[in-house]
């Protein structure tokens, strides 16, 4: 890239002064002198000017110079320039912008070394008295920040203000100790001495006020820049997001323009309380973390409900909590997705008798952490016994003859327990003490077997047990008294048998008999005449 022509630089110059020849020359004669004394070292408009350039775009002049009649500036670039666009605005109205001219090229390019470029930027500026900001775009869009510089042009000093820049962020945090902020200032005399700054403050969780600001009174030293103090001890502020609005004088009284910046202020941690509820609904709190309260219990296997109330005491506060869980075997566990009703209310269904301790970290937004814990006590439920004969009932104590020689199931898998315990039970049937079986819940055909084999006494009753125990080791139980149809009939088998048969032919007899008797004692209804012959 050439040099650029600057034929149009010296007819505007003829345009608006129509002053002789020997005036211009001798303007392009002050340019040409300026670049020869300028100082070889580069400074980064970043570290003075108002803005970070985008881009490693330097000025070899700093905020606050003065140009009469000529402004030129110039520097290096890392960067290639062919799309560089500049405009030079008046903000001695800090509360208005006007563009008094721009550009959509440097005056000059040239190489200078490797991925290096030297410009320059000559513009005109007869006539112009104003607080100027030189914007040099690099997209050609005018959508990113700009380089910028502050400059003073002309020799009416009535529009020369100072000029204030923002600090590098918009938002500082402080907790403890001392926050410290470095506000680059220019005035037109390049002093700072007799300077002051003025404040407003008003409470903004989201930069917006949420009331009217009120003055407030910042400490401040001045040399260089100006450094603004603030003690976490000593603010007279609660904590909270403040929005602060300052604007300096310089010893002229002359005002600069306003800049902004929030203060997010917390010296305390959050206030954390911890609850649960109960089944029967009932709230626990989380007092002193739980260490001297008693320990609530609960069965096993009951949803339980564990909520967080945070309170940072301020508008804007956030936190991040975190939440894990202990189970009586000293096994530590996050929850999972499922278990999360919100981000401050968890369930926990225990699925293992013993102490449960539950973990909440609190975190808020000024790094503040805050642990509480909750424990409950659950208690392993001993399973019911729930025994049927064919579909019947049967209940601890009852008696049950069993039909002989049919069909019947003695069934115990209706019993009740937790359903984590329920899949584990195990069933153990006794008959006089005896173990007879175990392991399932269904007895049937092993009686039988029992009885063929004279196991079960046919003669009186025995009793019987089933005890049912769940993994934990909780055991509950039902007895009951057995006895077969053959012993109810025993007393009576000399003399009529024991089969249905012998009672069928007594049956048959009895009423044979009966028959009998009972022709013989009725006399007929019509009976023939009987005749007796005459004896002679």
């Amino acid at each position: 890239m050439g040099q650029i022509d600057l034929s149009f630089i010296t007819d505007s110059w003829c345009v608006q002064h129509m002053s002789t020849h020997m005036r211009s020359r001798a303007i392009l004669s002050t340019v040409v002198l300026i670049l020869v004394l300028l100082p070889l070292t580069a400074v980064d408009v970043g570290a003075q000017g108002t803005n970070e350039p985008p881009t490693l775009f330097h000025f070899y002049q700093t905020d606050g110079d003065h140009f009469d009649e000529v402004l030129t500036v110039n520097g290096t670039s890392s960067v290639p320039l062919q799309n560089v666009t500049w405009q030079v605005v008046n903000i001695s109205l800090f509360d208005q912008s006007e563009v008094i001219v721009s550009g959509d090229f440097l005056s000059s390019v040239i190489p200078s070394g490797e991925e290096r470029w030297s410009w320059m930027l000559s513009i005109d500026v007869s006539g112009v008295d104003c607080t100027c900001a030189v914007e040099v775009f690099f997209d050609g869009l005018h959508e990113e920040e700009p380089a910028t510089i502050i400059v003073y042009l002309g020799q009416e000093m009535a529009t020369h203000r100072p000029v204030l820049s923002p600090p590098e962020q918009d938002l500082y945090l402080l907790t403890t100790g001392m926050l410290h902020l470095q506000l680059d200032a220019v005035t037109p005399d390049g002093s700072l001495n007799g300077s002051m700054i003025y404040a407003t403050v008003c409470e903004a969780p989201s930069s917006v006020c949420l009331v009217e600001s009120v003055p407030f009174k910042l400490v401040a030293t001045y040399n260089d820049y100006v450094q603004i103090t603030m003690d976490a001890t000593d603010l007279l502020l609660p904590d909270g997001f403040w929005r602060f609005t300052v604007e300096m004088e310089d010893r002229t009284l002359k005002p600069s323009n306003l800049v902004n910046f929030t203060i997010h202020l917390d010296r305390q941690a959050p206030i954390v309380l911890l609850s649960h509820t109960l089944s029967s609904n009932t709230q626990v709190e989380n007092a002193a973390q739980n260490n001297d309260a008693d320990v609530p219990t609960t069965p096993e296997h009951t949803e339980i409900f564990f909520i967080a109330e945070v309170s940072d005491g301020y508008a804007g506060a956030s936190e991040v909590l975190t939440w894990s869980k202990t189970s009586p075997s000293g096994s530590q566990s996050a929850f999972a997705d499922a278990s999360f009703i919100s981000d401050s209310s968890v369930s926990l269904v225990p699925d293992e008798a013993g102490e449960w301790t539950i973990i909440l970290l609190v975190r808020d937004s000024a790094g503040h952490l805050v642990r509480s814990t909750s424990s409950i006590m659950v208690e392993n439920q001993a399973p019911t016994v729930v025994l049927t004969l064919d579909g019947l009932r049967v209940n601890d104590g009852d008696s049950v003859m069993l039909p002989a020689g049919d069909s019947w199931l003695m069934s115990a898998n209706q019993s009740v327990d937790t359903e984590n315990d329920k899949p584990g039970l195990t069933y153990t049937w006794y008959l006089d003490d005896a173990m007879i079986h175990t392991g399932v819940s269904l007895l049937g055909e092993e009686v039988v077997r029992l009885m063929e084999q004279g196991t079960i006494n046919s003669e009186g009753t025995q009793s019987m047990r089933i005890v049912v125990t769940d993994d934990d080791g909780a055991s509950n139980e039902v007895t009951f008294f057995i006895s077969s149809q053959v012993d109810s009939m025993k007393g009576s088998q000399g003399l009529l048998g024991a089969n249905t048969f012998t009672l069928a032919l007594v049956i048959v007899l009895v009423l044979s008999s009966l028959l009998v008797i009972r022709m013989g004692t009725t006399p007929p209804k019509e009976s023939l005449p009987k005749w007796q012959r005459k004896k002679e």
